[in-house]
């Protein structure tokens, strides 16, 4: 049977080594859950492997066996209850055989909602910390084996990881059901703005410009929307520095002392050639009519003052800048505020 060690290694990381790594979860967390998968652990079964000989003794456990890895982290007594209690709180039917079986199972679970989802994949990290440190706390310290002081500090640094990713969330009381049940109530709404191209105001007139690899091109109409004349540039670099003079010049003038300027680009507004100019941002969508122009011209030097002088098509592509535009903008969290489901929006949701 052939053993491809790449794929093995590059599954070890996709499932267990990169699940680790999370910025919400404290970085002494996420590397000791490191060490545990890659058997770091200073656990009586590993110094073995480098030769030493000792009496193997458990000491997180009220009845105590052999000390190794797993019995520290999942098999043992204490370990069992803590993961057990925690699995059973969100649903879980998993079988405790071995770490990485346990965090692959957790990881693949597919929990109701996004801080349901949240909260599953970064308990096995912070269970496998609170656990580490129990085990040293009893080995060398003078505290006695306790599944619910494990419990405790787990769900007080949840609530520190949740706090971190969602800043208005409420840290009392750190009691593991009442998270889960506000989790529940926690929902993500999902906002769709519609955007189309709009008309300058009264007085001013609008330039949509396109640029593309030294070419560019500008269109300009007024505040009816109406067509005034377009053209295209190519050349050099700042080819779009000289036609935005031009067309500034132009506008000079005409008397035309209020432009707007949209494109995928923004600059700072001001005053240029005396003139007050506005720097607007749009979609590509909206800024069809230009970008049509530059692809229909591209590589030429030309400027259109009259519609029917304009490439063959213009005119369909003016209508389809008339229907509105659909974009999604970053969903936001509505997390519940306390336990008569008063809602609020989270400033920190992302």
């Amino acid at each position: 049977m052939i053993v491809d060690q790449e794929g093995e290694e590059e599954h070890e990381r996709e499932f267990w080594f990169k699940p680790c790594w999370s910025k919400e979860v404290p970085w002494k967390m996420s590397f000791l859950a490191w060490r545990v998968f890659k058997r770091k652990i200073p656990s009586d079964d590993n110094l073995r492997r480098f030769g030493y000989q000792l009496a193997s003794r458990c000491y997180c456990c009220p009845n105590p066996r052999l000390d190794n890895l797993q019995h520290i982290f999942c098999t043992g007594s204490t370990a069992s209850q803590v993961w057990g209690y925690f699995a059973r709180s969100l649903g879980f039917n998993i079988q405790i055989r071995g770490v990485k079986q346990l965090c692959y199972e957790w990881w693949k679970k597919k929990p109701r909602n996004r801080m349901i989802r949240f909260l599953t994949h970064k308990l096995p990290m912070v269970i496998l910390w609170e656990l580490w440190v129990h085990y040293n706390q009893c080995k060398y310290g003078k505290e006695s084996p306790s599944r619910a002081r494990i419990i405790f500090k787990v769900t007080r640094d949840m609530v520190d990881c949740i706090m971190r990713k969602w800043p208005s969330w409420d840290p009392f009381p750190p009691n593991w059901n009442y998270i889960l049940r506000r989790a529940d109530l926690f929902k993500c709404s999902k906002i769709v703005r519609e955007a189309s191209w709009c008309k300058p105001p009264k007085g001013w007139i609008k330039i949509n410009t396109a640029v593309k690899k030294g070419s560019c091109s500008f269109m300009i109409r007024n505040s009816k929307g109406e067509f005034v004349m377009a053209g295209v540039y190519s050349g050099d670099r700042d080819m779009e520095m000289i036609m935005l003079k031009e067309c500034l010049s132009w506008c000079k003038k005409r008397g035309l002392g209020r432009v707007q300027i949209e494109g995928e680009q923004v600059r700072v507004d001001g005053d240029e050639q005396g003139l007050r100019v506005e720097w607007l941002k749009c979609d590509r969508r909206m800024n069809c009519i230009a970008q049509w122009l530059l692809d229909k011209c591209e590589g030429q030097n030309v400027v259109y003052r009259r519609v029917s002088a304009l490439p063959k098509g213009f005119l369909y592509i003016l209508s389809l800048e008339g229907f509105p535009h659909f974009s999604s903008l970053p969903r936001r969290d509505f997390i519940p505020v306390d336990n008569n489901q008063n809602r609020r929006w989270d400033p920190g949701g992302r």
